[in-house]
């Protein structure tokens, strides 16, 4: 479970609760990180406030950063065990938006690459297998 340690004063801190053990979140420089959603593997949504308002995911403590293109904030909201998000963002006319963003998908071309270098890999290993 994630929650979110909002004192009067001083930096606000994302909490995640693990079997008995507490545990801060914060986005790196961050002095308010809001916590708001955990997936079945751990994956860790919210916002943060640093020169601005952004989303971020934290997948086993390497934070990434979600900003929605264009918008002046973005927050996030939930995410699934595919890891898609959910969340809102503000345009620059202040309206605020909902979104949905699936995680990115590897180009065919990365596949073609990963292919590739299979194919050289096994090659040069054929070559390299003494003759019978």
């Amino acid at each position: 479970m994630v929650s979110t340690k909002i004192p009067i004063n001083g930096p606000h801190h994302g909490i995640l609760h693990n079997g008995g053990t507490f545990s801060t979140i914060d986005f790196p420089g961050s002095t308010k990180t809001i916590a708001s959603a955990i997936n079945s593997f751990g994956s860790i949504v919210g916002f943060y406030d640093l020169s601005g308002r952004f989303g971020f995911l934290d997948k086993g403590g390497v934070f990434s950063t979600i900003a929605f293109p264009g918008a002046v904030g973005t927050e996030v909201y939930g995410i699934n065990d595919q890891g898609d998000l959910v969340g809102a963002y503000q345009d620059q006319n202040g309206v605020i938006h909902g979104f949905e963003a699936a995680p990115p998908v590897p180009e065919p071309g990365t596949f073609a690459l990963i292919g590739a270098a299979l194919v050289s890999v096994m090659g040069m290993w054929r070559c390299r297998r003494p003759a019978a």
